[in-house]
C-alpha cells in the first residue's frame, strides 16, 4: 500500500498484538468519533485466531501466581481453639 494513497501510514506499521484492537483503542483506551479511512478489501479477509484458550489460561495463571504472591498458609485448628464465623446472609 503506497503513503500517498493511505492518509495515515504510520496506524499501518502500528502492531495490534491485543485481541484486535484498533492502534487508536490501543493508544488511547476509548474508541474515536470519527472513523479513520480504512479500504474495504481489508474487511474481508477473516482469520482464524489460533491458541485463544492456551493464551487465556497461561493469562489466568498468571494473575494467579500474582495474586497469591502474598498469601499465607492458615494454621491448623486444633481442639479447643478459638475461631470465629460469619453468616453470609446479614440481616
Amino acid at each position: 500500500m503506497d503513503e500517498e494513497t493511505h492518509g495515515y501510514p504510520r496506524l499501518e506499521k502500528h502492531p495490534n498484538r491485543r485481541n484486535g484492537q484498533s492502534p487508536t483503542r490501543h493508544l488511547m483506551f476509548r474508541r474515536t468519533r470519527n472513523k479513520l479511512p480504512i479500504i474495504a478489501d481489508e474487511l474481508l479477509k477473516p482469520k482464524v485466531v489460533e491458541n485463544v484458550r492456551h493464551k487465556k489460561m497461561l493469562k489466568h495463571q498468571h494473575s494467579k501466581f500474582q495474586y497469591d504472591k502474598g498469601a499465607k498458609d492458615l494454621q491448623e485448628l486444633g481442639y479447643n481453639d478459638n475461631c470465629q464465623t460469619c453468616s453470609k446472609h446479614r440481616m
